[in-house]
């Protein structure tokens, strides 16, 4: 469970922009990711679902370390699930409605929290581990 923790504060502290004035909130890459499929600009979309992508497969590879290693897994997905951009957005979207209508177990707005929080929340409502 320490290493959990640590992981969570090591993903917080490494999301500082230091070129921002402040951190992205998943909130702020969601907005993006809508304006990259609006735009001509493919440049922007492949950059931000590249972003989106690595870190899901980052969640999904840590996962897999925890499960592999007897520390439990931080959720558990169908078998050959895959996470792309659009997917992982859309069910953080679920999420963020879940949330709002108190049907989460997280204290917190997901949409507020760093996409990397708000995509390991998403994947441990959405697809949770028996006990």
């Amino acid at each position: 469970m320490t290493k959990k923790i640590t992981i969570f504060i090591l993903l917080l502290l490494f999301n500082i922009n230091a070129f921002a004035n402040e951190p992205w909130t998943t909130h702020r890459y969601i907005e993006e990711y809508q304006k990259a499929k609006k735009s001509t600009d493919e440049d922007f979309l492949t950059n931000i679902e590249t972003y989106i992508l690595g870190i899901s497969k980052g969640i999904v590879m840590t996962n897999l370390y925890f499960g592999a290693t007897g520390k439990g897994n931080l959720f558990c997905p169908p078998k050959d699930k895959r996470f792309d951009a659009n997917h992982l957005i859309g069910l953080i979207k679920q999420m963020d409605r879940e949330y709002k209508m108190g049907n989460t177990k997280y204290p917190n707005d997901p949409l507020e929290a760093p996409l990397e929080i708000s995509a390991i929340w998403t994947l441990s409502h959405f697809y949770p581990c028996e006990e």
